[in-house]
């Protein structure tokens, strides 16, 4: 009971500020698509051309391995 008058008062006080904002000629959409919006503020992960080999090496197999070294480090 007392969840629901919470909810129905914030409501009102959101509507009251709805209509602020449209009487002084703001969009409360555009006002969201320009800070808020969770899904507008991530950012891209940009994608890069990978690195060229800095180490080889040939591993108990036989099979020739490379890496650049950054990030997991090769097994000798």
């Amino acid at each position: 009971m007392k969840e629901r008058k919470e909810r129905k008062e914030r409501k009102v006080k959101l509507d009251a500020i709805r209509e602020k904002l449209l009487a002084d000629g703001i969009d409360p959409q555009e006002l969201l698509g320009n800070y808020g919006s969770s899904s507008a503020s991530k950012k891209q992960k940009s994608s890069r051309n990978p690195r060229p080999a800095k180490y080889k090496y040939t591993d108990e197999n036989g099979n020739e391995k490379a890496g650049q070294g950054r990030g997991v480090h090769l097994k000798q």
